[in-house]
């Protein structure tokens, strides 16, 4: 600006120069301003303008008066019609962005020792951070007796004296003394200053404050009483919101049992303070305390380390100075929490055995320019201490191209560790009770395998060295008389198979066993079985045939040739088997009560075709659990000389009630079909029972609860019977 007053002075000595010249126009961020005629008088540390105005459209600011290092020097500046917004485009601060029309006048005098700024000034439709006070008007006036300056400020928004400051600065001591009330204040205002952490400030803030100590010390006291108010954790992105009491007092905010409630609703009480040096350096001491509360809820798009949702009951704790930050997070997960923790990335797809995963030089340990997980927390570092239980749901994923996933619930203790470079590890043990694998082959085949309770991951820093020991069981229905063909007929029937997938060691490149299970057959069958399959190789073999095409192969015909001899029957199957697991699919988004699921298997030269219909749910506050599965086949052998097959309809159930409100009492009712009819004269076996459980470590801990159960229901020491 300077640059371009200059081009208009004439070639004279600094004290002369600019007399009665014209200066011309002048461009500022696409703004033309014309200059008026007028004189200056410019030095080393002394400006003197005569009546420079500035001028664009109907906008007009006027300058006229010295600056000097005089005390008594003064410089007046008159706006008219003059928009705030300029100042936005001068200033370039993000934080504090002004909008409104000024009009009015000012004088600044002592610029180079103590600034001193009288004014009266009125901004229509006064706006900070786009938010809207209203109607502003500011004075500031001199008060020779007591030596200070009186100052007011208040905003109209409406009716609403959203502002109202008022208070006396003196310039000799630099003392301030100022009441400031605010009055349903919308906290838009603060969304620039939030905007690394939290966005989508809202509510309103009304209370009363005082503003003493200096200019270098400023001290702020009072209560704001914050309602309706809301924001988002971008990190988490969660939503939290509250109507409560903020206390400050000589600068430190302090929070007492302020209630934050999350998107359902939960309440958690935050606690502690935020102090700083005179509104510099602010220290967080917070600590929040929840039950059932929301404490994530990312996608992966948010963040690829890990993602999902989770309830859970705890402790957060946010310690430290802006930029050295601790965050820590101690909490017990809950209902409806689901965790998913991806272990894939950009590369090839390679198989694996039976574990489909990304391949991925970087991921190699002491391979160049390795890649890491990176998350922006600009100087935060994260530790989450999580218990986990089986109302969590956790998810492996392998690779989701694919649906190579690993899923179930169980329980746990789990740290997860994020710095402030981006850096994430991941310590603890994993202990599933119940889930699944989605096994994955080429794309074509889709089988889905039971885990078996009991199955562990654990980790130990780096989430990809994560180190595992699990057993999945794939269920089908097989005969084994391919085994033993001149075996006896009763070795025609289709029984339960399981097959049992052990895999331990590293997560992406365990090692792999197998084992094949008849559970509900004869010690006999289960001979002929053990006999036939009596090597490795053999066992290998009969378990990839059970698991691409549901059916034993023959012993007497090589691998290769087994499993693809008939490509038209194993399409069958597993085209049907990829329909069934979508008809499934579908099923069970018709209603979030009910868990449905159909399974079409064809038959074959010694089966028939089989339909097996699923349904699950459980009713009255989750007291009755109902499972019920339909079998529909038909009986005998295809082909037969009289050309007829009879259709077979099996119906079992199992049914759970809890009769205490902790569940450890049930009663439970069943009808199961009898699979191995050789030693059974009825096609179903019936029960109906209690069940009673008890957790316990050890048994001196269940021996010690029961004897003091019973010594506090004895006469002269507890209630009586």
């Amino acid at each position: 600006m300077w640059d371009a007053l200059h081009d208009g002075f004439d070639d004279q000595r600094p004290s002369q120069r600019g007399i009665g010249q014209h200066f011309g126009d002048i461009t500022i961020n696409d703004t033309a301003w014309t200059i008026e005629p007028a004189t200056a008088r410019i030095d080393t540390s002394y400006i003197e303008l005569n009546g420079i105005s500035f001028r664009h459209n109907q906008q007009q600011l006027v300058l006229d008066g010295i600056v000097s290092e005089r005390p008594g020097d003064k410089l007046s500046i008159s706006f008219r019609q003059f928009d705030l917004k300029h100042v936005n485009q001068l200033s370039r601060q993000k934080t504090m962005r002004f909008d409104g029309i000024l009009e009015g006048t000012g004088t600044i005098s002592d610029v180079y020792n103590n600034p001193l700024f009288l004014s009266d000034l009125v901004i229509d439709e006064l706006k900070i951070n786009d938010e809207v006070l209203g109607r502003t008007r500011f004075s500031a006036n001199w008060i020779n007796s007591a030596r200070k300056v009186h100052i007011e400020l208040n905003s109209m928004r409406g009716n609403l004296e959203t502002i109202q400051v008022a208070g006396d600065y003196l310039p000799g001591e630099r003392k301030l003394d100022f009441r400031i009330g605010l009055d349903k204040l919308r906290m838009t205002i603060l969304r620039p200053y939030l905007d690394e952490w939290i966005s989508d400030v809202n509510g309103i803030a009304s209370g009363r404050l005082t503003l003493s100590g200096t200019i270098a010390q400023p001290v702020f006291n009072g209560k704001l009483d914050l309602q309706k108010a809301s924001f988002k954790v971008d990190y988490l992105r969660t939503s939290y919101s509250f109507s409560d009491e903020m206390v400050i007092l000589n600068n430190r905010i302090s929070f007492s049992d302020f209630g934050i409630r999350d998107k359902n609703g939960s309440l958690a009480l935050l606690n502690g303070t935020i102090d700083n040096d005179y509104l510099r350096d602010f220290f967080f001491d917070l600590q929040l305390e929840a039950t059932n509360f929301y404490f994530l809820d990312t996608r992966e798009r948010d963040n690829n380390i890990y993602y999902g949702s989770a309830v859970a009951s705890g402790l957060i704790s946010l310690n430290g100075q802006a930029g050295d930050l601790r965050l820590t997070i101690s909490a017990r997960t809950g209902k409806d929490t689901r965790l998913f923790i991806p272990l894939h990335g950009e590369g090839e797809i390679t198989e694996n055995n039976f574990i489909t995963y990304v391949s991925d030089s970087s991921m190699e340990a002491g391979s160049a320019g390795e890649d890491k997980y990176e998350v922006s927390l600009n100087g935060v570092n994260m530790v989450f201490d999580l218990e986990v239980t089986p109302d969590a749901e956790v998810q492996i994923i392998f690779d989701p191209q694919v649906g190579d996933i690993l899923k179930g619930n169980g329980s746990g203790a789990l740290t997860f560790e994020i710095n402030d470079r981006g850096d994430f590890e991941m310590y603890g043990d994993y202990t599933f009770e119940s889930g699944e694998y989605l096994f994955t082959l080429q794309n074509i085949i889709n089988k889905r395998l039971k885990l078996q309770q009991g199955s562990m991951i654990t980790w130990n820093g780096d989430p990809l060295n994560a180190v595992i020991d699990l057993q999945a069981i794939y269920s089908a229905k097989a005969s084994p008389i391919v085994l033993v063909p001149d075996g006896p007929d009763y070795l025609k029937n289709r029984l339960p198979v399981d097959c049992h997938l052990i895999m331990t060691g590293n997560l992406l490149n365990p090692s792999i066993s197998y084992e094949i299970e008849l559970p509900t057959a004869e010690e006999e069958t289960r001979n002929y079985v053990r006999n036939a399959i009596n090597t490795e190789e053999e066992l290998t073999k009969q378990f990839l045939s059970l698991l691409v095409i549901n059916k034993f192969s023959s012993s007497h015909l090589a691998t290769a040739a087994t499993i693809s001899g008939g490509s038209a029957g194993m399409s069958k199957v597993t085209t049907s088997e990829l329909i069934s697991n979508q008809l499934s699919n579908w099923l069970s988004q018709i209603s979030s009560d009910f868990d449905m699921g159909v399974n079409y298997r064809p038959g074959d030269e010694i089966s028939t075709d089989q339909v097996e219909l699923a349904l699950s749910t459980q009713i009255l506050d989750e007291r009755v659990s109902i499972h019920t599965n339909v079998d529909v086949s038909g009986s005998g052998e295809q082909g037969t000389s009289s050309g007829t097959n009879t259709t077979y309809i099996a119906g079992e159930f199992d049914v759970d009630v809890k009769l205490t409100d902790d569940g450890k009492l049930k009663v439970k009712a069943f009808n199961h079909s009898n699979d191995d009819q050789l030693y059974k004269t009825s096609p179903y076996t019936q029960g109906v029972g209690f069940v009673y459980g008890e957790d316990f470590n050890n048994l001196r801990e269940l021996i010690s609860r029961y004897s003091g159960k019973r010594k506090s229901q004895e006469p002269g020491k507890a209630e009586k019977d």
